[in-house]
């Protein structure tokens, strides 16, 4: 059985617990990084992963080898969409996307992790990616993600930089107008979720959300994050009839995901 997959952005926010969670399911993973990544909190990451023989860290973009083409392709391009280094991501991604077309067969599935804003807003790439891979159309699949949060979430959100002010009782926040406030799922139900779609070889366009709304809201006042930073929902966001609906059913009432979230801080010292 081919069980290999390639990550794309291995150690990235998403792409590094979506790499946890295949190797716990014993798939081999070959884990792409970004060039972004600071140099600290990659040693962090390769220690939380440890030892495994089903994992390998690519340092740069491989040439394949013999004849077996690997069995799926995850493509993270959510956990660096926040950031302003803009065209050194895209073309990063650019590059991802060239490599991911000569590593793919006829039948690896292709997924592509993406905030759920480029979809709403139609956004440039949504095409670009659509466009990339046009010669393996039937074999894509387009998972949209709302604000994601949990165990190493980027600065960038506005939940990591509470968690960061809670913690030394210091800094200020600024809170990117593209940070989506109308859903917020934890980490951890976030790759279930994505995993359930993988193993039921599910295709298409997908939204994962959580099924109790103002889960952001939610978590955003249990971090005391102040009413001046939080956008008016009450108008929810018209997502497009083609899109998958994957609702997730968590008991997040007590948000133990934030408070997960603060002892990670905590105990790395970040």
């Amino acid at each position: 059985m081919n069980d290999s997959v390639i990550i794309y952005g291995g150690f990235d926010f998403i792409g590094f617990h979506l790499t946890k969670g295949l190797l716990d399911e014993g798939y081999s993973i070959s884990s792409v990084r970004s060039n972004l990544i600071a140099d600290d909190m990659l040693e962090n990451k390769r220690l939380e992963l440890g030892r495994n023989a089903n994992f390998l860290e690519w340092n740069d973009l491989k040439e394949p080898f013999g004849s077996e083409k690997t069995k799926h392709i995850f493509l993270d391009f959510y956990s660096l969409y926040l950031r302003n280094d803009t065209k050194v991501i895209k073309e990063m991604f650019g590059k991802w996307m060239e490599h991911a077309k000569i590593m793919a067969g006829a039948d690896t599935v292709i997924t592509l992790l993406l905030p759920i804003q480029t979809e709403i807003n139609q956004d440039s790439c949504r095409s670009e990616i659509k466009e990339a891979f046009k010669d393996h159309e039937n074999k894509i699949c387009l998972i949209f993600l709302p604000t994601i949060y949990g165990e190493w979430q980027p600065e960038e959100f506005a939940f990591q930089q509470a968690c960061l002010k809670k913690a030394d009782q210091a800094g200020t926040l600024t809170i990117s107008d593209r940070e989506w406030q109308e859903d917020a799922i934890y980490i951890q139900y976030t790759i279930k979720a994505i995993l359930d779609i993988l193993e039921k070889g599910s295709l298409g366009d997908w939204f994962v959300r959580n099924k109790i709304a103002g889960q952001w809201q939610h978590c955003a006042a249990l971090l005391e994050i102040e009413k001046e930073y939080i956008r008016l929902t009450e108008i929810e966001a018209k997502l497009p009839e083609h899109l998958h609906i994957y609702e997730i059913e968590s008991d997040e009432e007590k948000c133990e995901g934030i408070k997960k979230q603060q002892q990670h801080l905590l105990f790395n010292g970040i």
